[in-house]
């Protein structure tokens, strides 16, 4: 637990540099204000998830230190983390697959795979941290854990892998699609990094959840699990703000060869070029 403490505070840190310079960003001030409040309300959620697992830590440290029975009992804070870090985690999915159906034409069918996915994930969670919360001591917080933590871990690695697909699925349709640029490398080029930031996002979060649901299963009476799933909610808060602040760095990177846009939620921006390698850039992000 303290590893994981420590570490996950580590990466709080980081995700408080990230909101701050998209903030500080030209294109934050582009962003629609429903943007604007996912990022403000995701670094909130990570904040109090971070407060509470530090909370944790210190009880079992510091308030208790040397009363071994007491390490016996479960804490409120320890139990209502999971729904917390479930919350940053519902936000930051919620954001790919609006990214998802924009970028599909609103496509029904794909929509219909990923939601569920999305919502059963956050009913497991839910029904999770009731019994965590019920749970007096850690041998009754196993007994609980013994069907819905598996469930529930399983699902996140699907949602995460069916996100990220799907978006490289749909980004890589698109490069092959594109035609009479004028700049079509630099087209190609823009795609490309999109594609590997959206894999390389599901990707960490998907290795975190499979390396959680392995280590609960291999060491089912150690903390190791709950380290990691302590990093989980963290590595979700980054994956949103990394991708947002990506687009300044494209911007940056090709404005002087044309304007760039890139929009994720809110409205577009006008394009200098209906072919320009930003119209391809815009769609994607």
């Amino acid at each position: 637990m303290l590893i994981g403490v420590l570490i996950s505070g580590c990466l709080w840190g980081v995700s408080c540099t990230q909101i701050w310079y998209y903030f500080r960003s030209p294109r934050a001030r582009d962003d629609g204000l429903l943007l604007k409040a996912l990022v403000v309300l995701a670094w909130l959620s990570d904040t109090t998830h971070q407060a509470l697992i530090s909370h944790s830590l210190y009880h079992y440290t510091v308030t208790i230190f040397g009363n071994r029975e007491g390490l016996k009992h479960n804490i409120s804070s320890l139990a209502i983390q999971t729904v917390v870090q479930e919350f940053s985690a519902f936000l930051v999915q919620c954001f790919y697959a609006q990214r998802i159906w924009k970028f599909s034409e609103k496509n029904v069918y794909l929509a219909a795979t990923i939601l569920p996915l999305i919502f059963a994930q956050l009913g497991l969670v839910i029904a999770n941290t009731i019994l965590n919360y019920q749970s007096l001591t850690f041998t009754e917080l196993h007994l609980h854990n013994q069907s819905l933590t598996p469930a529930c871990v399983a699902v996140t690695v699907a949602t995460d892998a069916v996100l990220a697909i799907s978006m490289c699925v749909l980004m890589h349709r698109k490069r092959s699609g594109i035609s009479g640029c004028e700049d079509l490398c630099s087209t190609y080029d823009i795609l490309d990094k999109l594609m590997l930031m959206t894999l390389g996002s599901g990707a960490v979060t998907s290795v975190c959840a499979l390396a959680i649901l392995i280590t609960y299963v291999a060491l089912p009476n150690s903390f190791v699990w709950i380290a990691l799933f302590f990093l989980l909610g963290r590595l979700y808060i980054n994956s949103l703000f990394v991708a947002l602040n990506f687009r300044s760095t494209l911007r940056d990177r090709y404005s002087e060869e044309k304007p760039l846009t890139i929009s994720v939620g809110g409205r577009f921006d006008r394009l200098s070029s209906p072919t320009s390698p930003s119209t391809a850039a815009s769609n994607a992000a």
